[in-house]
């Protein structure tokens, strides 16, 4: 399971940690486990959260009883439950179209947002200007939030947001709305408390010069861990437009940007304009800080370095000595060599470097197009897919139905799979890594119905544990998730052993033990001893 919560996300940039390898695809099995049928729900467009039971959750856009997506609970295996329908209140005032992924909180529940619902008169977008929800593992919905609210052609607190919510040091959640805010309409970036008060602390587009030089509708936001909150947006900065309106549209730029921690309601900086020559553009996700790598590589698959040769490297990103320096991994969808998207690298100290750029071969057989954030895998790989790229016979659209990749921080790429409608088309969603250790994912479109499709990808890596949140001070309650826990008989952080409790197979309670450091929680099991990413102890 990706790191989606507390400071870390999941949206359309994500992390990764120093290993060079690449993954065998002899060793690569893939799956589909289950084809959407409307019925169901159709089109989903988010990546998957596992939750406390071990079973994994997710939104559809569209479909279900009244067409306007679904809250579902599905199985490893494929076996899917649809537990809410989204506008099944007058107006769809519980919102509709889910388009972000749902956010594990520290109470066992999910949190996210829905595109559109909630006020039907809404100045800025027709259906409604979206909503933020509180929904439990069992269905029950809580609306907590509806965007223009406040009123005014405007939206000054926002409207239509798209992108995954994430849970702060301080218990509250932040995220971003794609347009509102001003005249501009460029999206906001907020604070919400999980009782429902908002607080607008920026709005997008508000810096004289052309072409919004602090950025025009953000993707999602993450706090690093030195307390500030990164984040981008699809576009403003980069190239500058002619006119005295500034130009929000002209498909090139974004912006990677930095909020000094406790939000100050101003962008300190900005740490990159996207739309240079040669480099990407238009990135699509959240950013992830590194962390140190905890998995033992030995017990996984063998790794060969068979695509090497093709991969087209622009630069390889190597750790600066300064401590106080983050490291982000994310993917761009538009720019780069072949003006197919790439996936990059970016510091808080504004180097900027191309990891990979998609197209690089024949047909766009590696892939073009990549829509959602990279995960970091437990072989210290990235691990992503693209919306289109190795076009074939079967798919509708000669961009082609994209792939699933693996690739090293090296540049070396490795397709793990190019889809052809028949199993799934656009897996704009991207993966999740369950703590099986197998990832899963969702296609918008294809499969039997062409509602799309839910599948799973095994490179043959082992489980692990992941913790609720990941980061607490000695004395808060933690939540580890794993799989086998039942016999669990030791946990530890960083060596500090913890007293705990074995809620059930897929779920252990504890509290951050007195002389507990920053660095990975262990479980001893019977079948061995299970690992997390860094827990980080202030």
């Amino acid at each position: 399971m990706t790191r989606f919560n507390t400071w870390k996300m999941a949206c359309v940039l994500l992390l990764l940690c120093l290993v060079m390898t690449s993954v065998s695809p002899a060793a690569t099995t893939f799956k589909t486990l289950l084809n959407f049928d409307g019925t169901n729900g159709s089109a989903p467009s988010a990546a998957l959260v596992q939750g406390l039971d071990g079973n994994l959750y997710g939104v559809t856009s569209s479909g279900g009883k009244n067409g306007d997506g679904t809250f579902f609970k599905i199985t490893t295996e494929g076996k899917l439950t649809t537990l809410y329908n989204f506008c099944s209140k007058a107006n769809c005032a519980d919102g509709e179209f889910p388009a972000a992924a749902l956010l594990l909180a520290t109470n066992g529940n999910f949190y996210g947002t829905t595109k559109y619902g909630g006020f039907k008169n809404c100045p800025v977008t027709t259906g409604g200007c979206g909503t933020v929800f509180e929904i439990t593992p069992e269905g029950k919905l809580t609306t907590l939030y509806t965007f223009c609210v406040k009123g005014g052609e405007n939206c000054t607190d926002g409207a239509n947001p798209q992108a995954p919510l994430i849970q702060g040091t301080n218990g509250d959640f932040f995220g971003t709305t794609y347009f509102g805010g001003n005249s501009n309409g460029a999206g906001t970036l907020f604070e919400i408390t999980p009782a429902g008060k908002l607080t607008t602390l920026y709005t997008f587009c508000s810096k004289a010069g052309e072409n919004c030089p602090d950025g025009a509708n953000p993707n999602g936001v993450i706090q690093g861990t030195d307390g500030n909150l990164y984040g981008t947006t699809f576009d403003g900065g980069g190239v500058s437009s002619s006119g005295e309106i500034p130009d929000i549209s002209n498909n090139c730029g974004g912006t990677a940007y930095k909020m000094p921690a406790p939000p100050d309601k101003t962008i300190d900086d900005v740490i990159e304009e996207f739309c240079k020559a040669m480099q990407g553009e238009l990135p699509r996700s959240t950013l992830f800080d590194s962390l140190p790598d905890p998995f033992d590589k030995s017990t996984g698959v063998e790794h060969l370095a068979s695509d090497e040769a093709d991969a087209d490297v622009i630069t390889s990103f190597s750790e600066t000595s300064d401590d106080s320096t983050l490291t982000f991994y994310g993917t761009a969808s538009g720019g780069g060599t072949h003006a197919s998207g790439v996936v990059f690298s970016i510091t808080s100290a504004k180097k900027y470097s191309d990891i990979y750029d998609f197209c690089a071969k024949k047909n766009c057989a590696d892939g073009a197009y990549p829509g959602a954030p990279v995960i970091e895998g437990t072989d210290g790989n990235l691990y992503g897919t693209t919306t289109g790229g190795n076009g074939n016979s079967h798919c509708p659209s000669l961009n082609g139905c994209g792939t699933a990749f693996a690739l090293t921080t090296k540049g070396v790429l490795t397709t793990l799979h190019s889809f052809d409608s028949t199993d799934g088309d656009d897996p704009s969603g991207g993966l999740v890594q369950a703590t099986n250790g197998t990832f899963y994912g969702t296609t918008f479109f294809g499969g039997t119905d062409g509602d799309g499709t839910f599948f799973s990808i095994s490179v043959g890596l082992g489980p692990f544990v992941e913790t609720v949140p990941t980061v607490g001070a000695v004395g808060s309650s933690v939540i580890i998730l794993g799989t086998d826990l039942t016999e669990a008989s030791a946990v530890s952080f960083n060596g500090t052993a913890a007293k705990f409790k074995v809620v059930s197979p897929t779920e252990i309670t504890t509290t951050v033990p007195s002389g507990a450091t920053t660095g990975t929680v262990e479980v001893t099991t019977p079948s061995g001893t299970l690992k997390s990413w860094p827990f980080q102890v202030p």
